[in-house]
C-alpha cells in the first residue's frame, strides 16, 4: 500500500495486487470508474472524497476474482470514491455504478459487462470480446471495438452509438427509452430488425438479409436510428 494522501476531505491511495486475477468486479455507489490497460500487475487507485464520513471500501481476491466493493452510507452529506483499476489482457471485467461514468480506454479484455444506473458508459476496446454488453439506467452509452462477437447497448435515456470495425460482429443489440441510436459495422449482410415510435431509420451501406449469420437489433421509442457501413 503506497502512503495516503489526506486534504481537505480527499483520501488518495494506491494499490497493486499480486495474486493471480482472471476476473475483476467494480461496485461503485458513488464515484467514476475509470479503466486503462496494464502489461503487469494490477493497481487500484482510489480518490475519495468525503466531508464527514468516508466511502466503505473493501478490496479483495478470492478464487481468482478480483472484488473492489465501494459505498457511501453518509445521509446529509454525501461521500464518493473514484476509481482507477489497470486491466491486464484476457480477463473478464465487471462494473456495477449505481452513480456516476464508466470509461475504459484501449482495454483488452475477454469479456465485458457494464452498468451505471445514473451515468455515462464509454467503452474503447482492443483485442477479441466474446460479449460486451454495456447498460445504463439515465446516461449516453458509447460502445467502440475492435472485434467483438457480440454487443449489448442500452440506455433507458440518452444516445447509443457501437462501432465495430474490424470484424463483423455475429449479433449487435442498441435500444434507447429516449436519444439516438447508431451502430458503424462492416460492410456486409446483416439480419436487421429496426424500430422506432418517434423517428427516422435510415440504413447505408449494410444489406438486409433475414438469413444473414449477422445481426443488428436496434430501437429507440422516441429517437432516429442510423445504421452505417465503415
Amino acid at each position: 500500500m503506497v502512503a495516503n494522501l489526506v486534504l481537505d476531505g480527499m483520501l488518495v491511495s494506491t494499490q497493486t495486487i499480486a495474486e493471480p486475477v482472471h476476473a475483476i468486479v467494480v461496485k461503485s455507489g458513488a464515484g467514476d470508474v475509470n479503466l486503462i490497460p496494464t502489461g503487469g500487475r494490477i493497481e487500484v487507485r482510489q480518490t475519495q472524497h468525503y466531508v464527514l464520513e468516508k466511502p466503505n471500501v473493501t478490496l479483495r481476491v478470492r478464487d481468482g476474482v478480483l472484488t473492489l466493493d465501494s459505498d457511501c452510507s453518509a445521509i446529509v452529506l454525501k461521500c464518493s470514491a473514484d476509481v482507477r483499476v489497470t486491466v491486464p489482457r484476457g480477463i473478464d471485467v465487471t462494473v456495477e455504478a449505481d452513480a456516476g461514468d464508466i470509461d475504459a480506454r484501449e482495454v483488452n479484455a475477454r469479456s465485458v459487462h457494464m452498468q451505471s444506473d445514473s451515468g455515462d458508459v464509454r467503452l474503447g476496446l482492443v483485442g477479441r470480446q466474446r460479449l460486451v454488453w454495456a447498460h445504463a439506467d439515465s446516461g449516453r452509452v458509447e460502445v467502440i471495438a475492435a472485434n467483438a462477437r457480440a454487443v449489448d447497448a442500452q440506455t433507458d435515456s440518452g444516445d447509443v452509438a457501437v462501432d465495430v470495425f474490424r470484424r463483423a460482429p455475429r449479433r449487435v443489440v442498441v435500444r434507447s427509452g429516449s436519444g439516438f441510436v447508431q451502430v458503424l459495422a462492416l460492410n456486409g449482410d446483416y439480419a436487421i430488425k429496426t424500430r422506432t415510435d418517434s423517428g427516422e431509420v435510415k440504413i447505408d451501406g449494410l444489406s438486409r438479409n433475414d438469413r444473414a449469420p449477422n445481426s443488428i437489433e436496434a430501437r429507440s421509442d422516441s429517437g432516429d436510428i442510423a445504421l452505417r457501413a465503415r
